[in-house]
């Protein structure tokens, strides 16, 4: 039995190294499913949402692959960041209870905004990039999973595309730059 999954995964990547880069585009372009509404309209202005310490690289590389790509794209860094303050007092007759909360909320200056989340994966030494094998530059985490959706800041952040990516290969995954690319593209086809 042990020998009959050695030699399945052996095959399965095998098979995967031998890919040729279309093959392997072809399979990236397949494990990206875009969903967009007809009411997106993709000559108006769009920000992706400020990525966390894990998620900024991704983020940037986002950002430039949209603009590269012909979106009108409002940088997240002009985002303000508003903090506001609450205060109620409720007056019982012997007792006087003051609730304090703090809020903070981002408010970004385009029509939609970009969100997106995503999984690492880890384990591969190697990924794909520019139609090419290349080795990792420092950890060996890769995208595993992504999940996203374009927001319509006009109209109430009603939902006017989403973005769902499984890796479609854990051994040779894709660089970031990759996955942006193909984001970019679908989205303006």
């Amino acid at each position: 039995m042990k020998n009959l999954i050695f030699t399945i995964v052996s095959v399965f990547l095998l098979a995967s190294c031998a890919l040729t880069p279309e093959q392997r585009y072809a399979a990236l372009d397949k494990s990206l499913q875009i969903s967009v509404s007809q009411s997106f309209n993709k000559s108006a202005t769009i920000s992706v949402e400020k990525g966390t310490s894990f998620t900024k690289q991704f983020t940037e590389v986002l950002t430039n692959s949209l603009f590269e790509y012909g979106f009108e794209v409002v940088a997240n860094d002009v985002a303000e960041t508003k903090r506001v303050t609450e205060s109620q007092s409720e007056n019982n007759e012997n007792l006087e209870e003051s609730i304090v909360s703090n809020k903070s909320s981002t408010e970004y200056k385009s029509i939609y905004l970009l969100t997106c989340a995503f999984t690492a994966g880890s384990g591969a030494t190697k990924e794909f990039c520019e139609g090419k094998r290349r080795e990792f530059n420092g950890t060996s985490f890769f995208v595993g999973r992504i999940t996203g959706k374009i927001i319509d800041l006009s109209d109430g952040g009603k939902v006017v595309a989403t973005i769902n990516y499984v890796a479609p290969d854990t051994m040779l995954p894709f660089c970031i730059e990759e996955i942006a690319k193909i984001i970019s593209r679908k989205l303006i086809e």
